[in-house]
């Protein structure tokens, strides 16, 4: 009778004419001989008298070495039938699939049971930590592992510098945005002490932040403090180096004392960050004139920086016939820019007074 083949090996005529001539081989005699093996089911019956002894009730014979080879051939051909019938079957049958909750609740599960044997692994490396090793060394184990520990907490504590040892049991503070805008609600009200607390606050709990001087700074400019506001600043600047606010307060604190070099050094440095600013441009502009660099003024007017008949192009306008001397035409320009502009106009004209132009 022929063999079926599962259909997921691939095997060709030949290989399995091949397979066929080895399990006939396998299950004959040798070539030799050409007799078949005896039935290894119901194993041939020995004569006992040629053993010498007599055979007990139920005793079975001993097979003689050619049928003891003969089964263990027949063994070995049953165990690599089975072996591909198994690989047959692996092959054509499809992997499961299981969703990917199933999968997700499979591994809770398998992590829960290692959960449940970590104790049972524990105390069976406990017994056997103490069955190792004797007494006093388990003794000594136990005690000298804290100890060992605590000794180093300890130095650890001794070498580190006592300033990151120290907590601070303090409520949190609060951000400095808050007492920053307290100080500017002060100084526009012209609460002069309310703003000196909230400064001294701030500058108490945000020593690092730049911020803190720079209120500190605003306030001392309103009560005409000028050298103490620009100490303040340039502590500002020194924290941050480019912090451009810093360096815009200091640009009007010394346009506001007339120390105009120093004011277009630090107009000059804050024209790339604020150079959408006409009034930056425009204070630049005077402080060119005020301090003797006519040519620089010049150069500005001439690379369009003042948008014509804008509020900055007017007070130019002014500025040059003030400088020139014709009140009268500065003075049409002045009203002209007012009545255009509006309040726009109120920063522009305050600069021509500050620096005694307009009257």
């Amino acid at each position: 009778m022929e063999e079926r083949v599962p259909k997921a090996i691939a095997i060709t005529p030949r290989q399995l004419a091949v397979g066929r001539r080895e399990r006939r081989q396998e299950e004959e005699s040798p070539a030799d001989s050409g007799k078949k093996l005896p039935n290894l089911v119901s194993r041939r019956k020995r004569d006992p008298k040629k053993d010498g002894r007599r055979r007990q009730p139920g005793e079975a014979d001993e097979a003689t070495p050619e049928e003891a080879e003969a089964e263990q051939r027949f063994r070995d051909m049953a165990s690599r039938r089975s072996a591909a019938m198994a690989a047959a079957v692996a092959a054509t049958t499809p992997p499961t699939r299981i969703s990917r909750r199933a999968a997700r609740r499979l591994a809770h599960e398998r992590r829960l049971r290692l959960l449940q044997l970590a104790p049972k692994f524990a105390r069976r490396g406990i017994r056997r930590f103490h069955a190792r090793f004797r007494p006093w060394q388990i003794l000594a184990f136990y005690i000298g592992v804290p100890v060992v520990i605590s000794l180093f907490c300890c130095l650890f504590v001794m070498f580190t510098p006592k300033g990151e040892r120290v907590r601070t049991t303090s409520p949190k503070a609060p951000p400095a945005g808050a007492f920053i805008d307290d100080v500017l609600a002060a100084v526009q009200n012209g609460d002069v002490d309310r703003a000196e607390v909230a400064v001294s606050k701030l500058v108490e709990l945000y020593p690092k932040d730049p911020r803190s001087f720079i209120a500190q700074g605003a306030v001392l400019a309103q009560q005409h403090k000028y050298s103490e506001a620009r100490v303040a600043f340039q502590t500002a600047l020194n924290v941050s180096p480019d912090l451009v606010p810093a360096k815009m307060n200091l640009a009007e604190l010394e346009f506001a004392v007339g120390a105009y070099a120093e004011a277009t050094k630090y107009y000059e440095a804050v024209s790339g960050e604020l150079g959408s600013n006409p009034l930056v441009w425009f204070r630049l502009y005077l402080c060119y004139e005020l301090s003797g660099r006519t040519a620089d003024a010049r150069e500005l007017t001439a690379k369009n920086r003042f948008r014509p008949q804008s509020v900055e192009w007017f007070f130019v306008k002014a500025s040059e016939a003030l400088k020139a001397g014709d009140r009268g035409a500065a003075q049409k320009y002045v009203t002209s820019a007012r009545t255009l502009f509006g309040k726009k106009a109120e920063a522009y004209e305050t600069s021509l007074r500050n620096i005694g132009w307009l009257k």
